[in-house]
């Protein structure tokens, strides 16, 4: 791993990369991405990719220079809730459930709702009663 290595190199923490947690090597470091001139754009592009599945949520708090998984439990204790609510309102949000369209009525819907209609009322098309 680099890190060690550089621990070794440049006798950070005494030259011992054993110093270190297994826990706290494998750890991302994130670094933040430039500013951008044009946030609502990048704000819109952001929301396309995430609901097109071009990029995931870590994904783009990692540009943006946060570990989603540290500020998942921020946002749970912010708002009073546990962290699989977050991780469902997040979902929901990236994700939002799909709403059928309704269609139209149409003149066809009409004759075949006639149809039933007459099917249920005593007697049927035939005239003779039941």
């Amino acid at each position: 791993m680099w890190f060690d290595l550089a621990v070794m190199q440049f006798g950070w923490l005494g030259g011992d990369p054993m110093a270190i947690s297994p826990a706290a090597k494998s750890h991302m470091w994130d670094w933040p991405k430039h500013r951008v001139a044009d946030v609502e754009a990048e704000a819109n592009a952001n929301e396309t990719k995430l609901t097109s599945g071009q990029i995931g949520l870590h994904q783009l708090y990692s540009d943006a220079g946060f570990d989603l998984e540290d500020e998942i439990p921020a946002m749970a204790a912010t708002f009073g809730v546990d962290e699989q609510e977050i991780r469902k309102c997040l979902l929901d949000v990236i994700l939002p459930p799909v709403n059928q369209p309704t269609r139209p009525v149409t003149a066809q819907d009409g004759a075949i709702e006639q149809i039933f209609r007459r099917a249920l009322i005593p007697g049927g098309s035939n005239g003779k009663q039941t």
